[in-house]
């Protein structure tokens, strides 16, 4: 049986990655700036979710303009309306506030970081663990200025 010779990374592979990096950043932000120019130009006042726009070209084809509003709770706020929800002959609406918020558990690494190991076994029951994406970075060290 023939031994699978082990995928060798050159310098020159390190230098690519990192002229394609830094090539798909510019990509990125040059992408952004254009899909907001030509959201603005066809969607003077958008509604929320997606706004349709035909190109009148003679190809039916259409311009598909998604249009999100970000709305996130105020946790000071989201008591402070309880608590008027709980004061006697308050103004405030019966509204079940509790079906209007999502809560959704989340780990809390460092404390999780001082369980001992038994006790980190015991709790992964509870958690979907896979790696996620590596990340790479290339740091080049300021050069001492010259005296």
């Amino acid at each position: 049986m023939a031994d699978i010779p082990e995928d060798v990374v050159t310098l020159q592979d390190l230098k690519d990655w990192y002229l394609v990096k830094d090539e798909l950043s510019k990509l990125k932000q040059q992408e952004a700036l254009m899909r907001s120019r030509i959201f603005k130009f066809y969607f003077k006042d958008p509604k929320e979710g997606t706004n349709d726009h035909e190109v009148g070209d003679g190809t039916g084809a259409v311009i598909k303009g998604g249009y999100v509003i970000n709305r996130k709770i105020d946790p000071g706020a989201l008591d402070a309306l309880r608590e008027a929800q709980r004061v006697p002959d308050s103004n405030a609406p019966k509204i079940n506030i509790d079906e209007l918020v999502k809560y959704n558990p989340e780990l809390a690494i460092s404390k999780y970081r001082e369980l001992t190991a038994e006790e980190q076994l015991w709790f992964d029951q509870a958690l979907i663990i896979k790696p996620g994406a590596p990340t790479l970075e290339v740091v080049i060290p300021k050069r001492a200025k010259a005296t």
